[in-house]
């Protein structure tokens, strides 16, 4: 690729070196147009998530809890206790699963509802 620059006594080319820096087609692109490498463009083929969501019991619709704000001199925060599945009453660990595990979190039980 060879790109005109009207200042430059020599056309501009990709990975050329200019002031230390290598010259790559993105840099020479218009600021409209985008430019995607090609593992960018098999992720956002193939649908990569570089964060997925767990399914554990704190994504699950069936987990609630209590919180409790503890104070100290210096600063206030909240302690999350008595972990519970809603679906078995049984208590659970936050990185805890099953086979009943379910995403909703705009439906979430609150704590003493049986979600049956």
């Amino acid at each position: 690729m060879i790109y005109e620059d009207a200042n430059a006594e020599a056309p501009i080319r990709q990975g050329d070196i200019f002031a230390g820096l290598v010259i790559r087609s993105s840099a020479l692109l218009d600021h409209g147009q985008k430019f995607m490498s090609k593992q960018s463009e098999a992720k956002e083929k193939q649908g990569y998530v570089p964060k997925a969501k767990p399914k554990t019991c704190v994504n699950c619709k069936h987990f609630a809890h209590e919180q409790i704000l503890m104070k100290t001199p210096w600063s206030s925060y909240t302690k999350d206790t008595n972990l519970r599945c809603t679906l078995g009453g049984f208590k659970v660990m936050k990185m805890g699963t099953c086979n009943e595990w379910a995403n909703d979190q705009a439906q979430r039980p609150a704590l003493g509802e049986n979600s049956k």
